[in-house]
C-alpha cells in the first residue's frame, strides 16, 4: 500500500474509534476538511484531541509503513525498559531478547514462525512489562498502541510521555528519525 499520509472522516470511523469518538466529534476535528494530513493533525488543539488520541490516528498504514510501525513498538518498549530500570526493576533477559528478535523480523531477517515462537514464550509471563513486550511482537497497530499506553502509564508524567510518543512518531513519518 502506498502511503497517502492523509485520512478522511469515513476512514477514521472505519478505524473503529472508542468512547467519545462519535462521527460528530470526528467531523468537528476535521473542521469541514475532506482530508487531514499529518500537519493538520499536529495542530489540532489538545482540548479537542489529546496526545494519545492524535497518536491513535497516525498509527495507521495511511501514515506509517508496517515495518516502521513494528519498529516503533520495539522502541517504545525499550523506552519503558529504561523507565522500569530507573525505578529499580530488573528487566529479564528474555524480554530484551524478544525485542531483538522482533527487530530482526521487522528487517526481514527472521521468519514468521520464529517470531511466533517468541510470542508463545513471552505470553507465559503475566508481568505488565512482559505483556508490553508481547504486544510489541503482536500485529503492528494494536501492539504499538498498547505498548504506547503502557509506557505512558508507567512514566512519571503521562501527558509528557504521550506528547513525546506523538512527536517521535511524527518524526519517523516525516523521515527525521530512522528506526533500525
Amino acid at each position: 500500500m502506498k502511503l497517502r499520509k492523509t485520512v478522511t472522516v469515513d476512514e477514521v470511523m472505519a478505524f473503529d474509534p472508542w468512547g467519545e469518538w462519535s462521527r460528530e466529534k470526528v467531523e468537528e476535528v476535521f473542521s469541514g476538511r475532506k482530508r487531514m494530513d499529518l500537519a493538520a493533525i499536529k495542530v489540532v488543539p489538545e482540548g479537542v484531541l489529546s496526545w494519545d488520541e492524535k497518536l491513535w490516528v497516525i498509527l495507521r498504514d495511511e501514515f506509517i509503513t508496517e515495518r516502521n510501525l513494528h519498529l516503533l513498538g520495539c522502541h517504545f518498549v525499550e523506552r519503558a525498559f529504561r523507565g522500569e530500570q530507573a525505578r529499580g526493576h530488573k528487566i529479564e533477559p528474555c524480554y530484551r531478547k524478544a525485542i531483538r528478535i522482533k527487530r530482526r523480523w521487522a528487517r526481514g531477517e527472521l521468519s514468521n514462525r520464529e517470531l511466533v515462537g517468541v510470542v508463545i514464550q513471552v505470553k507465559q509471563d503475566a508481568w505488565p512489562l512482559c505483556r508490553a513486550v508481547m504486544w510489541a511482537v503482536h500485529p503492528a497497530l494494536e501492539g504499538v498502541w498498547w505498548v504506547a499506553e503502557y509506557s505512558a502509564t508507567s512514566a512519571p508524567n503521562r501527558a509528557a510521555e504521550q506528547r513525546w510518543q506523538f512527536e517521535f512518531t511524527c518524526d519517523v513519518i516525516e523521515g527525521r528519525r530512522v528506526l533500525k
